[in-house]
C-alpha cells in the first residue's frame, strides 16, 4: 500500500479511533422519579418506632425527628448512657433506569458541656451489602451550652450511588457520645428545642 493511501485510511479511521479512546461521560443528574421512600426497619439503643419520627417528603429529601436520641455522663449516670445511636433504614420503590445517592446531610442538636467535657455527633449513611461507609463527625468541646449543627455536602463525583438494578435498602445512622473526667456531667442530644427536624437528608437521583 502507498504512503498516500494510509495517510487515507488512518484518516478515515481518526473519528472512530478518538472514540475508542476517550471513556463514555457519566451519566447526568436527573429529576428525581415520582415516589416516596418506605422505612423498613428504625433501631438503636437511642431510639424506638414510638419516639422516632420519619417525614417522606418525596424521593429527593427525607427528614427524621428524634425524641429521645441523647448521651450523658455525670455522678449516678450508667457508663452505657455515654452513647447513643440509631439507624433508620429506608428503601426506595422500583424504578427502573434510576439510581440515588445520599448528596446532603443536616443534623441538628443542642449540648451542654461544662469545661473538661466534650461530645461527638457522627452522621453515617451506606448501602445495605456494600462495604463502604460515608461517615461526618462533629467535636464538641466545654464550655459550650448551645444549639449545634453537622453538615455534609458530597460534591457530584464523590456520591456513592446505589447498584443499578438492585433495590438496595440505604441505611441513615446517628450517634451522638459524651466525654470527659469522672464525675463531670456532660449532655449532647437531637434535639435542639426547635420546630426544624433532627436530621435532613437530600437525595441525588441519575440514570443508570
Amino acid at each position: 500500500m502507498s504512503a498516500e493511501a494510509m495517510r487515507g485510511r488512518l484518516l478515515l479511521l481518526a473519528p472512530f479511533l478518538a472514540g475508542a479512546l476517550v471513556a463514555p461521560p457519566a451519566a447526568a443528574a436527573a429529576e428525581p422519579p415520582d415516589g416516596q421512600f418506605s422505612v423498613q426497619a428504625i433501631a438503636g439503643t437511642g431510639c424506638r418506632p414510638t419516639n422516632t419520627q420519619v417525614r417522606l417528603r418525596d424521593l429527593s429529601r427525607v427528614d427524621v425527628s428524634f425524641a429521645a436520641l441523647q448521651a450523658q455522663q455525670g455522678r449516678g449516670v450508667p457508663a452505657t448512657s455515654r452513647r447513643s445511636t440509631c439507624i433508620v433504614s429506608l428503601r426506595a420503590p422500583v424504578v427502573r433506569g434510576y439510581t440515588f445517592g445520599v448528596d446532603n446531610v443536616l443534623l441538628r442538636g443542642r449540648a451542654t458541656l461544662p469545661p473538661g467535657a466534650g461530645a461527638t455527633a457522627r452522621a453515617g449513611t451506606w448501602f445495605v451489602g456494600l462495604p463502604r461507609t460515608e461517615t461526618t463527625d462533629r467535636e464538641l468541646t466545654g464550655p459550650f451550652d448551645a444549639i449545634w449543627d453537622l453538615r455534609r455536602v458530597v460534591r457530584p463525583g464523590s456520591i456513592s450511588w446505589a447498584p443499578c438494578g438492585r433495590n438496595t435498602p440505604v441505611n441513615l445512622q446517628v450517634d451522638v457520645s459524651v466525654t470527659g473526667r469522672p464525675g463531670v456531667v456532660g449532655r449532647i442530644s437531637m434535639d435542639a428545642g426547635t420546630n426544624e427536624p433532627s436530621a435532613s437528608y437530600r437525595f441525588a437521583w441519575k440514570r443508570c
